[in-house]
């Protein structure tokens, strides 16, 4: 290694080195492309907070965006870092080592295996709300009081870790849970 790839490879860890970044890059590589606000949902952070963060990937070539309408969206620029990450992860005794067998899935699974421990009401009301329907016409669908359609919402929110109802969905048609 000459003098200009340590230092090149010396900013790529120098922009790693945020645990902000770290687990902004680890969603993307458990949920493929996602926008700022999606983003911010799945590691619990502000929308302008990742928008900054996701700039300076973009910058430093570990992150591509393309323009989604009024959005950007952000993905892993090449699936090395996504390997590398898998595997620097393992390295520091973090998850699973698959001693060079790809990256590991762990995290698609674990939110499949959540989605799959919805109930059939909690599945219809998920479904009801990737159509849009708010609270209260799902309780007039289903035959129930509104206070127990925000029960189930709520429930879902839990189960699936998600922030919004937006997120939930979002998560739920990315699984291929809600169409």
């Amino acid at each position: 290694m000459n003098g200009a790839e340590a230092r090149r490879l010396a900013e790529f860890f120098k922009v790693l080195g945020s645990p902000a970044r770290l687990r902004s890059l680890h969603a993307l590589a458990v949920h493929g492309e996602l926008q700022a606000a999606e983003l911010a949902t799945i590691v619990g952070s502000s929308t302008e907070a990742v928008r900054g963060d996701m700039q300076r990937l973009v910058r430093a070539g570990i992150v591509a965006r393309r323009r989604d309408g009024r959005s950007f969206v952000y993905g892993i620029a090449r699936p090395s870092t996504a390997r590398f990450l898998s595997h620097s992860a393992a390295a520091a005794g973090l998850g699973p080592d698959r001693d060079g067998e790809g990256r590991s899935d762990d995290g698609a699974q674990s939110m499949i295996r959540r989605l799959t421990s919805l109930g059939p009401r909690q599945r219809e009301v998920l479904e009801l709300l990737g159509e849009g329907v708010s609270a209260e016409d799902i309780a007039a669908r289903l035959g129930i009081t509104e206070a127990t359609a925000r029960s189930h919402i709520h429930a879902i929110l839990a189960a699936l870790g998600a922030r919004s109802q937006l997120a939930a969905v979002t998560l739920a048609r990315r699984h291929g849970f809600v169409l």
